[in-house]
């Protein structure tokens, strides 16, 4: 009896072995080498458990633009209410000059999070960019909302 036992807890054992490794693995191997900074090492590891947004963020920390727009859209299209992806997503699109596309969706986080001095702030650089006078209010808000946000007071004292 002792016997069949073990050997069944041996062949369960040697096909564990066996098995691929589960996706919880990959992704904290995809996690360790972003941690790391091996950016281009990670991404394999990233599409293979589908998380778009981690992929997005190692093309942006490379300098790939464009591949990171194209990943945070697949992230947002696959959870469009995170409002993380859509910040950082609205940060990328500041970056490249697409002030319009960034500005609407800052806005539309602005409704949802108002008390949220960060997204006001990008919004104030936004206008900023575009030598939109109201940028100044924005400033202003965000040191209303934060005493201890030293950007906006650089901006308020720049003004």
């Amino acid at each position: 009896m002792k016997r069949i036992l073990l050997l069944i807890l041996s062949l369960l054992f040697i096909q564990a072995e066996a098995q691929t490794p589960s996706a919880l693995t990959v992704s904290k191997k995809g996690d360790s080498l972003f941690e790391m900074g091996e950016y281009n090492k990670a991404i394999p590891y990233y599409l293979e458990t589908k998380r778009f947004r981690e992929v997005a963020k190692c093309y942006e920390a490379i300098g790939n633009n464009i591949e990171a727009q194209k990943y945070f859209k697949k992230a947002l299209s696959d959870e469009t209410t995170n409002p993380k992806t859509q910040f950082e997503y609205a940060k990328l699109l500041i970056r490249i000059s697409n002030y319009k596309e960034a500005d609407s969706i800052l806005l539309t986080l602005q409704e949802r999070f108002p008390k949220n001095p960060n997204i006001v702030f990008e919004r104030g650089l936004i206008k900023e960019i575009q030598n939109d006078s109201t940028a100044i209010e924005c400033f202003l808000q965000v040191y209303d909302m934060d005493k201890n946000n030293i950007n906006a007071l650089y901006k308020i004292a720049r003004y």
